[in-house]
């Protein structure tokens, strides 16, 4: 166990560690991978709002990055960053007055409105992309190639697990409730 892994990560091990044993490894690894995940997400984030930016503000300018030069919709834009429509308004109203991104209305249809970068918001995007690259890089650096290939296929299986994993609440028959 970690000694310098939060004090709900180690109680959590310890629980396993007694309750079931057989399971530890595999359950150990899961939540040492979310322990990580935060971690590293943290730093990255960091990052970002040094340059002013969110991650949906991040994630926004990225999408827009990807249909440039074409504007996309508000809708579409939530779509593809996966985040709810209010989420998305909120970040786009920041883009917006920092002068990032622009808003057109479309003349063909009346009520449609379509999101673009701007200038400032093609040098942002590239600026936060360098900056978070270089991080991943440095945090990675230490690791060999066929490392970094098995866990990111243990990353895509354990992915593919919990979108297939019923999410219903723990039935008392759990192991894990006393």
């Amino acid at each position: 166990m970690n000694p310098t892994a939060p004090l709900p990560l180690q109680t959590l091990l310890r629980i396993v560690h007694h309750r079931r044993p057989s399971d530890e490894p595999r359950i150990a690894l899961v939540l040492r991978l979310t322990e990580v995940s935060l971690v590293v997400r943290q730093r990255l984030e960091n990052l970002l709002t040094r340059l002013g930016l969110s991650d949906r503000g991040f994630a926004a300018l990225v999408a827009l990055y990807t249909f440039d030069p074409e504007p996309i919709t508000p809708a579409d834009l939530a779509y593809h960053i996966d985040a709810p429509r209010s989420t998305v308004a909120t970040t786009l109203e920041h883009l917006i007055h920092s002068g990032h991104i622009a808003r057109q209305h479309d003349a063909r249809h009346r009520g449609v409105t379509r999101l673009h970068l701007t200038v400032a918001g093609r040098e942002l995007v590239a600026q936060a992309v360098k900056l978070l690259l270089d991080a991943a890089d440095r945090i990675s650096a230490h690791l060999p190639a066929e490392t970094c290939t098995a866990i990111s296929e243990l990353c895509d299986a354990l992915q593919a697990e919990c979108r297939a994993a019923d999410t219903t609440v723990l039935s008392h028959e759990s192991p894990f409730v006393p």
